[in-house]
């Protein structure tokens, strides 16, 4: 399962869904309804490509809703996806909170390369040797961190 928390318009939960369509589910939550629309219109569309494509896709739970207010934290989320760069410091010290209660095994990828650290039970993924993730995004070259 792949939670996106901040889905916008949701390009990473529609991305997860197609480069892993045996996932059970790709979830995510937005506040901003002209975000979410944009999101829905996207999923359906890719929906419809991969019909007729005879392309799977996971199945995509996109919800108009704050993160904040639910708990997102009780379901079996495999992978969790906070591009943090936007968030308050209190949103991402909520999330560290509720990520400690995830499922063992449970994957956290941000883009703040400190969310976690030195926090008992999460432990910093490093690729190639490095903890930053080379990814370009929408506003150019950044980090993620695992």
């Amino acid at each position: 399962t792949f939670l996106d928390l901040g889905s916008g318009t949701g390009r990473a939960v529609i991305a997860a869904a197609l480069a892993f369509p045996s996932l059970a589910c790709c979830t995510g939550y937005e506040i901003v309804e002209p975000l979410h629309q944009t999101a829905q219109s996207a999923s359906a569309a890719c929906a419809q490509q991969c019909a007729s494509a005879g392309q799977a896709l996971a199945p995509v739970d996109l919800r108009l809703e704050s993160f904040t207010t639910s708990a997102w934290e009780q379901h079996p989320w495999d992978i969790v996806w906070v591009a943090s760069l936007c968030m308050r410091p209190e949103t991402l010290a909520d999330i560290l909170q509720r990520v400690l209660t995830l499922q063992p095994g449970a994957r956290i990828l941000t883009m703040d390369p400190f969310f976690g650290d030195g926090v008992p039970g999460l432990q910093r993924i490093f690729h190639s040797g490095h903890a930053k993730i080379p990814v370009e995004m929408s506003f150019g070259p950044s980090g993620v961190y695992a």
